[in-house]
């Protein structure tokens, strides 16, 4: 996102980097406490933009690509989310699966 909006806005981009760090209490991935979820809690980021530019031209792409950005949406709202078992290509819910 950030590559496609700066060449859009005319800046050019030596680097760019991502650094995420989950926050996931282990008792609720294995099930020991079904008060604590089993994903994370809590995520956080850093977006480093090294260069030349002036900051507020930093600033306008983050803010820009981030309001965009279909991994931070997804992440901010509620997504439906479906899924089907599945062996030897068959669904497990069908009679013929052995």
């Amino acid at each position: 996102m950030y590559t496609a909006y700066a060449s859009f806005v005319d800046i050019k981009l030596v680097a760019v980097t991502v650094d995420v760090k989950g926050h996931m209490d282990l008792k609720g991935l294995f099930g020991m406490d079904e008060f604590i979820p089993a994903g994370y809690t809590r995520i956080e980021y850093v977006t480093n933009i090294p260069g030349q530019e002036p900051n507020s031209r930093i600033v306008q792409l983050l803010q820009t690509a981030e309001s965009h950005c279909p991994v931070l949406d997804t992440l901010n709202r509620p997504v439906q989310v479906t899924g089907t078992g599945m062996r030897n290509n068959k669904e497990l819910s069908s009679p013929e699966v052995i």
